[in-house]
């Protein structure tokens, strides 16, 4: 029987065959240390992003990979997630039972043809830099004595998975909202006037087509589900012809969570003999989120579609381990499951199996006497579909047209997908494998199904062509800030969250910047992404002021002193900019707006949408009071307004100080004693090498809810089609991982000062801002 190290060294062997033409590239690293990958063919293109990856960002991509695997206890022991009563272990035990690791595993061997190909010369690429460069990986590595395994096709698609879990819903909440059902206060009719689909933009014949199969498949869901239950990511936005002042179309993309140390994506710039493009990946994967080529350029924005259902198990005590479906006992697949922890004792269990999926009842807050339930999800149930699919066709794609087809392939996570062509064409696509829910479940997801019913299983996919899309739409521009996706008419349930019966905050302002009859030239474009305006504490401080100057002694003495410092400030322009007294309070203006908190939630709806769908009201009624002169507040309204003044000011004293003169370097030096924690992942454990935190720039504006939101600025994209050698892009804080690396603190200054550089594609153009090369054979 062959030792550990022949096996070992078997693995590595076999995980770099490729032919010898597909390990022929040449990498340039231009100022930034961005990777310009360079070769003849596609598989040595992808052979070279996986070895720039692993040269910039191995330590991340491994722990990534263990992180969804459900080994992190493994690699850093027990330890406490920040803000939580769960640790390391809590976690692997939990990504256990839901089975991404098994779940890859099958779609490993189950893909085929290019997909395969392309996937195991990028692993050979990670492959070929991990294996030679042995003393370079980083301390890190040695720090948590992290032996890297092989790279493989299984693990690019856990990378990427582990990324876009995230990005959406995951089925552990469909029971407590179905307890909810009967208690929700009734919602106000949604807003189909700021919906990214309306009526008005598509064919009749398409509209014809889309209820005529919701009809054959017995759908009468409304098309989304609870407002304001999900995920914030992102906001992007392109101009297309006929609103474009001297171009074709120019696209800006933010996607939007908060800077790491290192990045949560991954910046290259990869030609092969079918595609030149750049923009954004996961590290440890080849799938492009966020990109564009010399035809086409795209912007995404998480959708958070419902892509995950519980079904209720029918069992008996009598029958342990089985689940009846259609009268027939089944046996539940029994998974034992070790989590081994660093400098600790293993924990041993076991996990379920259905048709469904895994049972997870421990984590969908059941009750005693609820019973065992299972989840069907995204990605977990398709075991032959990767989004990488969708990237080889994007990539290709010559026109606005081939770029939509190409998003069929796209199956998780579900996105806002605005893209433009060089002619000028631009179009929105709601991507994702969308789940056809049953007849017998009246096509909805958002409560638990019955399933001891086969009925109640879902019924396979909505087809692309019936997704929510738009192209060339008469105004010209499209944007997507995470709001509504589609108006009302369209019958298919998608369960959309955030925003999903009216605006986000962020979408409202994009509303109020770009749309018109004026042209627009690109820079005005551009300067979109610089806008620091929350509307909401806008209008909010209009109010205020209002108040203020009509009938003072309707406020308390706290909101009266905050509205007098809010009204100069909206007088001013409503900046969050963190350069008066006034955006330092505005920063501590509390937007929570629901029904446990106020009637207006009851009377406008709850979350973002609500609280948009009231001020944009408010906002009309305070300007015909303003010629008028005559309050337009309801006892609600001034409630509302009054405690949310009283609490921003004794917020901001009680940090800052009584003496407003003092708000602002108060406030620059609270915000500079805050680090960027090192490998802090979404999933929030702390920092894993403290002592090289990088302390955190001084942001002018981190307003959650504004456009230019620095703080959040994962990454930005601006790509002018018409000659793509002028776009401009920035990851903040670096492209590399290693401490010692000129490119670990790349961008930091750029990102601190508002500025982009240069994103070209040409190879002419690479060549004026190339730091360094190297030609790599195999």
């Amino acid at each position: 029987m062959p030792s550990a190290g022949v096996t070992a060294a078997l693995l590595w062997l076999l995980s770099g065959q490729v032919p010898p033409e597909a390990q022929q590239f040449e990498l340039i690293r231009d100022r930034w240390g961005i990777p310009h990958v360079f070769a003849a063919s596609d598989e040595a293109a992808w052979f070279g992003l996986g070895y720039a990856m692993a040269q910039d960002r191995a330590f991340q991509m491994y722990l990534a990979v263990r992180t969804i695997e459900g080994r992190l206890a493994e690699v850093v022991g027990e330890i406490p997630r920040m803000g939580r009563r769960e640790t390391t272990v809590d976690h692997d035990v939990r990504m256990r039972h839901f089975g991404f690791a098994r779940a890859a595993d099958r779609l490993a061997r189950r893909l085929d043809g290019e997909v395969r190909r392309s996937l195991e010369a990028f692993a050979a690429g990670v492959n070929h830099w991990i294996q030679r460069h042995p003393d370079k990986r980083g301390p890190m590595f040695e720090r948590y004595d992290l032996v890297p395994e092989p790279w493989t096709v299984r693990h690019s698609i856990l990378a990427w998975w582990f990324v876009a879990q995230f990005f959406g819903p995951d089925g552990t909440r469909d029971l407590v909202a179905s307890r909810a059902r009967n208690r929700r206060p009734s919602q106000p009719a949604v807003d189909d006037d700021v919906a990214v689909v309306r009526k008005a933009d598509v064919p009749e014949q398409w509209i014809c087509e889309l209820h005529e199969f919701a009809a054959q498949h017995g759908i009468t869901a409304p098309a989304t589900g609870p407002a304001d239950r999900g995920r914030r990511f992102s906001h992007a936005w392109v101009v297309g012809r006929g609103r474009l002042i001297g171009g074709s179309a120019v696209l800006v993309s933010d996607p939007q969570t908060l800077v790491g140390n290192p990045s949560l994506f991954y910046e290259c710039h990869v030609v092969g003999k079918t595609f030149n493009a750049r923009g954004i990946t996961v590290p440890g994967s080849p799938v492009f989120l966020i990109g564009f080529t010399q035809h086409v350029a795209w912007g995404l924005t998480a959708l958070g579609a419902d892509q995950a259902d519980l079904f209720h198990l029918k069992t008996s005590p009598d029958r342990p381990g089985e689940y009846q479906v259609d009268g027939r006992w089944h046996q539940m697949e029994v998974v034992p499951e070790t989590v081994h922890v660093r400098d600790g004792t293993p924990r041993r269990f076991t996990v379920q199996w259905t048709r469904y999926g895994p049972v997870i009842t421990r984590y969908v807050f059941a009750r005693p006497g609820d019973g065992e339930y299972a989840v069907k999800r995204v990605p977990i149930a398709l075991e032959d579909r990767h989004t990488f699919a969708a990237t080889l066709g994007m990539l290709r794609a010559r026109s606005a047209a081939e770029f939509a087809q190409a998003l069929a392939d796209w199956a998780f996570p579900s996105a806002n997908c605005v893209f433009a062509d060089r002619d000028g064409n631009i179009g929105y696509w709601a991507i994702g494998a969308f789940p056809l829910r049953a007849r017998a479940s009246g096509g909805s997801g958002r409560f638990p199904h019955d399933g001891s019913r086969s009925e109640h299983d879902w019924q396979g996919w909505i087809p692309h062509r019936l997704k929510p899309h738009v192209l060339n739409p008469a105004s010209g521009v499209l944007f997507s800030a995470n709001h509504r996706p589609v108006s009302s008419f369209y019958p298919l349930y998608l369960g959309s969250s955030t925003g999903s019966s009216g605006e986000t905050l962020r979408s409202w302002r994009l509303r109020e910047l770009l749309t018109g009859d004026r042209p627009l030239t690109a820079e005005e474009v551009l300067q979109v992404h610089y806008d620091c305006v929350n509307p909401a504490k806008r209008v909010l401080a209009a109010a205020a002021g209002h108040v203020l100057r009509r009938a003072p002694q309707r406020l308390s003495g706290a909101a009266r002193r905050a509205a007098e410092i809010l009204s100069d400030w909206h007088d001013k322009g409503s900046s969050m900019r963190l350069v008066t007294r006034g955006a330092v309070l505005a920063q501590s203006v509390d937007l929570f707006f629901r029904a446990s908190a106020t009637p207006l939630a009851e009377r406008w709806g709850g979350g973002q949408s609500g609280l948009a769908r009231w001020l944009k009201d408010l906002q009309r009624r305070l300007r015909r009071a303003e010629a008028q002169e005559a309050l337009v507040l309801d006892r609600d309204e001034l409630d509302f307004l009054d405690r949310t003044l009283d609490r921003a000011w004794t917020t901001t004293t009680a940090r800052y100080g009584e003496d407003p003169s003092k708000w602002l370097d108060r406030y620059r030096s609270t915000w500079q004693r805050r680090r960027l924690g090192r490998f802090v992942h979404l999933t929030r454990f702390p920092s894993l090498e403290p002592e090289n935190d990088l302390p955190m720039p001084w942001l002018e504006c981190v307003d959650g809810s504004t456009i230019w939101s620095q703080a959040a600025q994962t990454y930005t994209q601006f790509v002018i089609l018409s000659d793509p050698d002028r776009s401009m892009s920035i990851l903040p804080p670096g492209q590399s991982e290693q401490t010692t690396s000129s490119y670990f603190r790349s961008t930091y200054g750029l990102w601190s000062a508002g500025r982009l550089h240069p994103a070209p594609l040409s190879r002419a153009a690479v060549e004026r801002i190339a730091a360094e090369r190297v030609d790599v054979l195999p």
